[in-house]
C-alpha cells in the first residue's frame, strides 16, 4: 500500500493492528480502515470458491457460510426488510432498472422483482449467479464487475445497490465511481456498510468481526463514502441503522473453530430455523441521489 488511502486518495495513516497476517491502517482523513494489502483477482477467484459459500465442506475461515443457500429464509427477510425502507424514502418508478452489485445468490433480486423492478446482478464469483438463475429464473445474473458490464445488461439503471458488498472489493474508490457512471440521473444509489466509527466497533478494536481480512479488505468511513458521492454531484436521501434476524446456527459460527464445527450440527437439527434479533448498531444502510440538475438525463 502507498501513503494513499484507497478511498478518499488523502496521504497520512496511522497503524492499528496486525489481523490474520494483514496490517490494519487508519485515514487520518476520512477515518476509514483499510490494510496494508490486498488480494490479486486470481487470489480473490480461489477465495471466494464455492465452499466460501458451503463451508460445512471443511472451510474454517471466520467470513465463510456454512451454508448460504440453506439461510434464505433469514437473509431474504432481512433484504425485503430493507428494500421496504428504501421504496418508503425514494420515488423508484415500477419496472425501474435494479443492479444488485455483489448479488450472491440473487436473494435481494427476488424481492425486487416481487415490488416489479427489472432484476440484474453481478458478483465476483460465479456460483451465486448460477444458482439465481437455475432456482430463481433471474437471467439477468451473471459474474462479473461494476467496473466491466455484460454487454447486455442495461447501461445505466435507476437504482444500484451494493449491500455488505463494498467491504470486500480492492478499489473501493473505483467501485463506487463506476456505479455512479452507471446510474440514471434522478436514479438512486443504496448501500450497507459498517460503521467503523460506531460504539461498538471502538469497544471491541481488532477483535471487531468486521476486521476479517481477506474477506474485508477496508472498513469505509461515513464520511468517506459522503466524500466520494458528493463529489459526483449526489445528495444524501437518507440513513438507518436496522436489525437483523440470524440463525442460531450462523451466530454459533462466528465462536471460532469450535463453534463453526458445532453449527455444521445445529444446520441439520430442528435448531436451525430458531431466529436471533441482533442490533449492534455498526452497520448502516444509506441511500444517494444523482441529481438531475447537475447530470446530462441519460
Amino acid at each position: 500500500m502507498t501513503d494513499k488511502c484507497r478511498i478518499c486518495g488523502a496521504t497520512g495513516h496511522t497503524p492499528l493492528w496486525t489481523v490474520s497476517g494483514f496490517d490494519w491502517v487508519k485515514c487520518l482523513s476520512c477515518g476509514s480502515l483499510q490494510t496494508t494489502k490486498i488480494y490479486t483477482q486470481n487470489e480473490l477467484g480461489r477465495y471466494y470458491a464455492s465452499d466460501y459459500y458451503e463451508g460445512y465442506t471443511g472451510r474454517q475461515d471466520q467470513g465463510a457460510y456454512i451454508d448460504y443457500i440453506g439461510q434464505k429464509a433469514f437473509i431474504q427477510g432481512n433484504l425485503a426488510r430493507r428494500v421496504r425502507w428504501i421504496l418508503g424514502q425514494t420515488e423508484i418508478p415500477r419496472e425501474a432498472d435494479w443492479l444488485d452489485v455483489g448479488c450472491a445468490a440473487g436473494f435481494l433480486l427476488e424481492v425486487v422483482r416481487e415490488y416489479g423492478c427489472r432484476p440484474w446482478g453481478i458478483d465476483y464469483s460465479d456460483y451465486g449467479p448460477r444458482y439465481a438463475r437455475t432456482s430463481l429464473a433471474i437471467s439477468g445474473a451473471r459474474q462479473g464487475v461494476i467496473e466491466a458490464l455484460p454487454s447486455d445488461f442495461p447501461r445505466h439503471c435507476d437504482v444500484i445497490s451494493a449491500i455488505d458488498v463494498i467491504e470486500h472489493v480492492t478499489d473501493q474508490h473505483s467501485m463506487l465511481t463506476h456505479c455512479v457512471q452507471h446510474l440514471k440521473a434522478g436514479g438512486y444509489l443504496v448501500g450497507e456498510t459498517f460503521d467503523p466509527a460506531s460504539l461498538f466497533a471502538r469497544l471491541t478494536g481488532p477483535r471487531w468481526h468486521a476486521i476479517d481480512p481477506p474477506n474485508h479488505f477496508a472498513i469505509l468511513s461515513l464520511r468517506g463514502i459522503d466524500t466520494i458521492l458528493r463529489s459526483h454531484g449526489l445528495t444524501k436521501v437518507g440513513a438507518i441503522r436496522l436489525p437483523r434476524r440470524l440463525s442460531l446456527p450462523a451466530i454459533t459460527t462466528k465462536f471460532g473453530v469450535i463453534g463453526r464445527n458445532l453449527s455444521v450440527g445445529l444446520y441439520s437439527s430442528r435448531l436451525a430455523s430458531v431466529g436471533v434479533p441482533v442490533w449492534l448498531g455498526d452497520v448502516v444502510l444509506w441511500i444517494y441521489r444523482k441529481e438531475i440538475d447537475n447530470h446530462r438525463a441519460t
